[in-house]
Parts: C-alpha cells; structure tokens; sequence
C-alpha cells in the first residue's frame, strides 16, 4: 500500500501574504474531497502532492521518497485540471501518443477508447473543443494515466449529466482494482458525496478536518424547533450553522445525536449539508 505524504509543508498562496503549514497522508484505496471556499488552498495542495510546486518549507513524500523531482515517484501521481498543459494546435488523437511518449505508464489504447465514450471528436484539434469537451479529455488521460494518486481538480467544469455519469461508471471500473487513489479538488459536493470515503476541509491553507464521511455522517445531525428551546439545547453543544425563521430555530450539530427531547426534532443530514455548514463563514469550519 502506498502513502502520499505531506510532512509540515508550508502553503503560500500567490495572491496574498497567507502561509500556513500543513501535514496529512493519503492511503492507496481511497477517495478523498478536498473541499473548501474559494481560496480555501484546494488547488495549491494539489499542486504541491503533484510536484508542480515547490513548498517553502517541509517535504513531499511517495512512501519515503521526496517526489520533487523524482523522476521515480513522479509518473505515479498525476494532476487532472489544467487545459494548458496540452498543446492546443495538437489534434485529440494526436495529443494521446503524445503523452504516452512521456508516460509509460500510460495507455493510449484505453484514452482513445474513453475518448470514444465521452464523443470526443478524435480528429479536432484540443483548442477548437468545448470547456466541457476539454475537460471530458482531461478525465480520459487521468483515467488511463497509470498513476497510482489522481488528482482531480475541479473536474467537472463543462460537463453535461451524461459525460458525469459516464465519468463516474469509468472511475468506479477503475477504483474498483484496488490500485488508485483518487483526490476531488470540487464544488460539486453533492455530486460525489456518494462515492467519497474520506474528505478533508481546507480554511485558509489549514487543514481543519480530515475524517471518513461514515464517521462525520454519523456524529452530525440537525435540530430544529422552538427558538428558546433551540438556544437552551444548543449552548452545549458543537453548532455548525443556525438558521431563524419567525419563532423557529433550526440547527446543525456536530456530535452524536441524543435521544428523543420533547419540543425538539432531530434529523439526520447529508454530507453535503454538512460540508456546507463547516465551510460557512458565520460559523463554519473554525468551529469544527
């Protein structure tokens, strides 16, 4: 089994003056969301586990191998999310040979066989595609890539509902070998809420979560009823978000959920709702 690890690497970010420092391993056999607001880091920890950026401090480790410049530990994590990493006057069919020339992993037979399954016309050239097209691409190299870590980053720009569904019957085939990793850099939470098992919140740079979604699905909950009841519930507890509507209060909790309360109703929520009440910036994920 092998591990990508993050050993006190320090994350800079190109338009402001943040630093932070941040360690987390990730484990063959898993799907991870990195998820977080805008700016949260997302992009630049990927970039740093892919070896696109340098840390200013710290290290990045396949097993126990630095990966910057490595030219062993390197062809087995790939990056999925930048359009300009492809020559754009290359034809699609092209562009596969191509790649496979600079990764032997790769498998330009099952590319072109994606490529077939997304409608990608083989013949064009990569610049004259749709975003969505280009993306669909994208997810086709990654797939057939031969990387052990995939690293998607905001892998859904453009995609119709067919090509994401598609998407998901191909990833799964592939997860399902038991010889990847795969990391989602998303928005799109409530479209790949059912196939993580992991996820990670970002704040800033900081990592402020990272736990299995079975876990967090079964420590949170949501609360609602009369407001004085709510308030008097809540003070004790670990309160996500809360929302006031007239004389009613609702609320999500982090924490296991109690047993019945008279006045008060209890139900479970979605990761999605959860992600969204740890990332909200009245009372999100410092709270966490």
């Amino acid at each position: 089994m092998s591990r990508l690890i993050l050993k006190e690497v320090q994350m800079e970010f190109e338009k402001s003056y943040l630093q932070s420092t941040i360690s987390a391993e990730f484990e063959t056999g898993h799907l991870y969301g990195v998820l977080g607001r805008n700016g949260a880091g997302k992009t630049t920890l990927l970039n740093l586990l892919s070896g696109r950026k340098y840390p200013s401090g710290g290290a990045v480790f396949l097993d126990e191998e630095p990966i910057w410049e490595n030219p062993t530990a390197l062809p087995k994590i790939y990056y999925c999310g930048n359009p300009k990493d492809f020559p754009a006057t290359m034809q699609v069919s092209r562009l596969i040979h191509w790649i496979a020339a600079l990764r032997p992993a790769f498998s330009p037979e099952k590319a072109a066989k994606l490529c077939e399954t997304f409608s990608l016309p083989q013949d064009a050239r990569f610049s004259s595609l749709s975003t969505g097209q280009k993306t669909a691409f994208q997810l086709a190299i990654a797939l057939s890539s031969g990387a052990e870590f995939i690293l998607f980053d905001e892998p859904f720009l453009g995609l119709d509902a067919n090509t994401r569904h598609l998407f998901y019957q191909e990833l799964l085939s592939v997860f399902s070998k038991g010889t990847i990793t795969c990391l989602f850099a998303t928005h799109w939470v409530e479209e790949i809420e059912s196939i993580l098992d992991e996820i990670l919140i970002l704040e800033k740079g900081n990592l402020v979560l990272k736990d299995s979604c079975e876990h967090l699905i079964q420590n949170s909950y949501q609360v609602s009823g009369p407001s004085e009841l709510v308030d008097r519930f809540c003070s004790e507890q670990k309160v996500l978000q809360m929302q006031t509507l007239g004389g009613l209060k609702t609320a999500i909790i982090l924490g296991p959920q109690p047993p019945a309360l008279e006045g008060l109703t209890f139900s479970k929520i979605s990761l999605s709702e959860l992600v969204l009440a740890l990332t909200d910036q009245k009372g999100g994920a410092s709270h966490a």
